[in-house]
Protein backbone atom coordinates (compact mmCIF):
# COMPACT_ATOMS: atom_id res chain seq x y z
CA UNK A 1 0.00 0.00 0.00
CA UNK A 2 1.25 3.44 -0.47
CA UNK A 3 0.08 6.95 1.20
CA UNK A 4 -0.35 9.59 -0.60
CA UNK A 5 1.38 13.16 1.89
CA UNK A 6 1.34 15.71 -0.02
CA UNK A 7 1.29 16.16 -3.93
CA UNK A 8 -0.99 15.98 -6.79
CA UNK A 9 -2.37 12.72 -8.90
CA UNK A 10 -3.82 14.30 -12.11
CA UNK A 11 -6.02 11.85 -14.66
CA UNK A 12 -6.62 8.61 -15.21
CA UNK A 13 -7.77 5.77 -13.27
CA UNK A 14 -6.70 4.18 -9.32
CA UNK A 15 -6.37 0.55 -9.68
CA UNK A 16 -5.66 -1.20 -6.67
CA UNK A 17 -4.89 -5.10 -6.60
CA UNK A 18 -4.20 -7.78 -3.49
CA UNK A 19 -5.35 -5.85 -1.13
CA UNK A 20 -2.82 -3.12 -1.39
CA UNK A 21 -4.45 0.59 -1.10
CA UNK A 22 -3.83 4.22 -1.48
CA UNK A 23 -4.08 6.06 1.85
CA UNK A 24 -3.86 9.45 2.68
CA UNK A 25 -1.81 11.45 5.22
CA UNK A 26 -3.99 12.66 7.82
CA UNK A 27 -1.18 15.60 8.29
CA UNK A 28 -1.37 16.79 5.09
CA UNK A 29 -3.87 19.27 4.09
CA UNK A 30 -2.51 19.30 0.19
CA UNK A 31 -3.25 15.92 -1.07
CA UNK A 32 -4.98 16.18 -4.30
CA UNK A 33 -6.96 13.56 -6.60
CA UNK A 34 -8.25 16.03 -9.77
CA UNK A 35 -9.96 14.33 -12.76
CA UNK A 36 -9.61 10.68 -11.38
CA UNK A 37 -11.34 7.34 -11.56
CA UNK A 38 -11.71 5.49 -8.97
CA UNK A 39 -13.23 2.10 -8.96
CA UNK A 40 -14.55 0.29 -5.86
CA UNK A 41 -14.73 1.53 -2.72
CA UNK A 42 -12.55 4.44 -0.74
CA UNK A 43 -11.72 3.94 2.89
CA UNK A 44 -10.22 7.50 3.93
CA UNK A 45 -10.09 6.73 7.50
CA UNK A 46 -8.55 9.45 9.39
CA UNK A 47 -6.63 10.62 6.24
CA UNK A 48 -7.16 14.45 4.61
CA UNK A 49 -7.82 14.48 0.58
CA UNK A 50 -9.06 17.21 -2.07
CA UNK A 51 -10.68 16.24 -4.97
CA UNK A 52 -10.36 18.64 -7.92
CA UNK A 53 -12.52 18.43 -11.45
CA UNK A 54 -13.79 15.42 -12.40
CA UNK A 55 -14.53 13.23 -9.73
CA UNK A 56 -15.64 9.61 -11.21
CA UNK A 57 -17.14 7.47 -8.45
CA UNK A 58 -19.68 5.02 -7.23
CA UNK A 59 -19.03 2.98 -4.45
CA UNK A 60 -19.04 3.12 -0.88
CA UNK A 61 -16.66 5.95 0.68
CA UNK A 62 -15.87 5.88 4.78
CA UNK A 63 -14.59 9.06 5.72
CA UNK A 64 -13.14 9.46 9.25
CA UNK A 65 -12.35 7.33 12.09
CA UNK A 66 -14.57 8.36 14.74
CA UNK A 67 -12.71 11.75 15.26
CA UNK A 68 -11.12 13.12 12.50
CA UNK A 69 -10.69 12.68 8.45
CA UNK A 70 -11.81 14.54 5.33
CA UNK A 71 -12.75 14.64 1.73
CA UNK A 72 -13.22 18.80 0.61
CA UNK A 73 -14.32 19.10 -3.16
CA UNK A 74 -12.50 22.22 -4.29
CA UNK A 75 -14.02 25.21 -6.56
CA UNK A 76 -18.17 24.09 -7.06
CA UNK A 77 -18.61 20.62 -8.24
CA UNK A 78 -21.64 18.50 -8.42
CA UNK A 79 -21.20 14.91 -6.39
CA UNK A 80 -22.52 12.71 -9.33
CA UNK A 81 -22.47 9.60 -7.57
CA UNK A 82 -21.89 7.20 -4.59
CA UNK A 83 -22.38 6.39 -0.82
CA UNK A 84 -20.39 8.46 2.06
CA UNK A 85 -20.13 7.20 5.02
CA UNK A 86 -18.94 9.39 8.01
CA UNK A 87 -17.60 8.20 10.91
CA UNK A 88 -16.30 11.53 12.87
CA UNK A 89 -15.29 12.97 9.66
CA UNK A 90 -16.14 15.79 7.69
CA UNK A 91 -17.41 15.73 3.67
CA UNK A 92 -17.54 19.44 2.82
CA UNK A 93 -15.77 22.30 0.63
CA UNK A 94 -11.67 22.95 0.17
CA UNK A 95 -11.96 26.69 0.33
CA UNK A 96 -10.85 28.70 -2.84
CA UNK A 97 -11.17 32.39 -1.04
CA UNK A 98 -14.54 32.88 -2.92
CA UNK A 99 -18.07 31.93 -2.78
CA UNK A 100 -18.38 27.80 -3.48
CA UNK A 101 -21.25 25.43 -3.85
CA UNK A 102 -21.22 21.53 -3.45
CA UNK A 103 -23.68 19.45 -4.61
CA UNK A 104 -24.60 16.53 -3.71
CA UNK A 105 -25.85 14.84 -7.07
CA UNK A 106 -29.95 12.63 -7.50
CA UNK A 107 -27.21 9.51 -7.09
CA UNK A 108 -25.47 9.82 -3.87
CA UNK A 109 -25.94 9.12 -0.46
CA UNK A 110 -24.92 10.37 2.62
CA UNK A 111 -24.75 8.66 6.25
CA UNK A 112 -23.47 8.24 9.54
CA UNK A 113 -21.85 10.45 12.32
CA UNK A 114 -19.83 13.76 11.51
CA UNK A 115 -20.02 16.53 9.42
CA UNK A 116 -21.19 17.97 6.08
CA UNK A 117 -21.28 20.97 4.00
CA UNK A 118 -18.66 22.96 6.18
CA UNK A 119 -14.86 24.20 5.18
CA UNK A 120 -12.19 21.99 5.34
CA UNK A 121 -8.36 22.76 5.24
CA UNK A 122 -9.12 26.03 4.30
CA UNK A 123 -11.86 28.88 4.38
CA UNK A 124 -14.23 30.45 1.61
CA UNK A 125 -16.75 33.70 2.02
CA UNK A 126 -19.40 32.27 1.40
CA UNK A 127 -20.56 28.34 1.02
CA UNK A 128 -23.76 26.73 0.09
CA UNK A 129 -24.69 23.16 0.42
CA UNK A 130 -27.35 21.85 -2.10
CA UNK A 131 -29.01 18.27 -1.70
CA UNK A 132 -30.38 16.52 -4.88
CA UNK A 133 -29.51 13.09 -3.48
CA UNK A 134 -30.22 11.54 0.05
CA UNK A 135 -29.17 12.19 3.80
CA UNK A 136 -30.10 9.39 6.09
CA UNK A 137 -29.56 9.26 9.73
CA UNK A 138 -30.91 5.67 10.83
CA UNK A 139 -28.63 4.44 14.24
CA UNK A 140 -30.06 5.82 18.14
CA UNK A 141 -26.21 7.14 18.19
CA UNK A 142 -25.77 8.79 15.00
CA UNK A 143 -25.53 12.89 14.98
CA UNK A 144 -24.44 14.93 11.90
CA UNK A 145 -23.70 18.27 11.55
CA UNK A 146 -24.90 20.42 8.42
CA UNK A 147 -22.69 22.98 8.76
CA UNK A 148 -22.14 25.48 5.22
CA UNK A 149 -20.95 28.87 6.00
CA UNK A 150 -24.03 30.32 4.12
CA UNK A 151 -26.74 28.21 3.58
CA UNK A 152 -28.30 24.91 3.29
CA UNK A 153 -30.90 24.04 0.38
CA UNK A 154 -32.84 20.46 0.34
CA UNK A 155 -34.26 19.10 -2.84
CA UNK A 156 -33.89 15.44 -2.01
CA UNK A 157 -34.79 13.34 0.44
CA UNK A 158 -33.68 13.57 4.20
CA UNK A 159 -34.77 11.06 6.64
CA UNK A 160 -33.96 10.73 10.14
CA UNK A 161 -35.22 7.37 11.63
CA UNK A 162 -33.20 7.33 14.55
CA UNK A 163 -30.42 9.48 15.71
CA UNK A 164 -30.43 13.34 15.23
CA UNK A 165 -29.58 16.21 12.34
CA UNK A 166 -27.61 19.41 13.84
CA UNK A 167 -28.27 21.88 11.50
CA UNK A 168 -26.10 25.14 11.87
CA UNK A 169 -27.08 27.46 8.73
CA UNK A 170 -30.06 28.72 7.26
CA UNK A 171 -32.46 26.02 5.39
CA UNK A 172 -34.23 26.03 2.37
CA UNK A 173 -36.33 23.29 0.60
CA UNK A 174 -36.26 24.46 -2.69
CA UNK A 175 -33.67 25.81 -5.55
CA UNK A 176 -35.85 26.58 -8.19
CA UNK A 177 -37.40 23.12 -8.67
CA UNK A 178 -39.29 21.16 -7.50
CA UNK A 179 -39.13 21.08 -2.95
CA UNK A 180 -37.17 17.87 -1.21
CA UNK A 181 -38.41 15.95 1.35
CA UNK A 182 -38.11 15.44 4.92
CA UNK A 183 -38.97 12.30 7.17
CA UNK A 184 -38.50 12.31 11.12
CA UNK A 185 -38.41 9.62 13.51
CA UNK A 186 -39.89 6.36 12.46
CA UNK A 187 -42.39 5.67 14.90
CA UNK A 188 -39.92 5.12 17.62
CA UNK A 189 -39.53 8.46 19.16
CA UNK A 190 -35.84 8.42 18.93
CA UNK A 191 -35.49 10.77 15.38
CA UNK A 192 -34.85 14.65 15.29
CA UNK A 193 -33.55 17.76 13.26
CA UNK A 194 -32.36 20.67 15.45
CA UNK A 195 -31.48 23.93 14.57
CA UNK A 196 -28.50 25.75 16.09
CA UNK A 197 -29.23 29.83 16.66
CA UNK A 198 -31.74 31.78 15.08
CA UNK A 199 -32.47 30.06 11.79
CA UNK A 200 -35.27 30.67 9.23
CA UNK A 201 -36.40 27.53 7.06
CA UNK A 202 -37.98 29.10 4.35
CA UNK A 203 -39.95 26.58 2.48
CA UNK A 204 -40.76 22.97 2.69
CA UNK A 205 -42.92 20.49 4.31
CA UNK A 206 -41.22 18.58 7.44
CA UNK A 207 -43.12 15.09 7.89
CA UNK A 208 -42.70 13.72 11.27
CA UNK A 209 -43.69 10.36 12.41
CA UNK A 210 -42.90 10.47 16.44
CA UNK A 211 -39.94 12.19 15.63
CA UNK A 212 -39.11 16.24 16.88
CA UNK A 213 -37.79 19.31 14.83
CA UNK A 214 -36.98 22.38 17.35
CA UNK A 215 -33.79 24.46 18.33
CA UNK A 216 -30.29 22.84 19.21
CA UNK A 217 -29.44 24.84 22.54
CA UNK A 218 -26.51 27.57 22.33
CA UNK A 219 -27.29 28.80 26.09
CA UNK A 220 -28.39 32.18 24.88
CA UNK A 221 -31.59 33.72 22.92
CA UNK A 222 -32.76 31.61 20.12
CA UNK A 223 -35.41 32.03 17.47
CA UNK A 224 -36.35 29.34 14.93
CA UNK A 225 -38.78 31.05 11.92
CA UNK A 226 -41.20 28.70 10.60
CA UNK A 227 -42.39 30.11 6.54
Amino acid sequence: SWTLAGGTITGGTITRSGGAELGFSPSSSSSRLVNVIWPGDFNLSNGQVRIGGTWTFSGTATIGNGTSGWMGFEDSPTIGAGTYTLYGGTLGMYGNGGAQTLTLGASVTVQGSGYLGSYVGAGGVSGVLINRGTIIIEGGSEQLHISPQTSFINTGLVQVKKGKLNVHTGWGNSDGGGAGTVQIGDGSGEGAISFDGSVTVSSGTFNLNNGSLGLYGTGGPQVLTIG
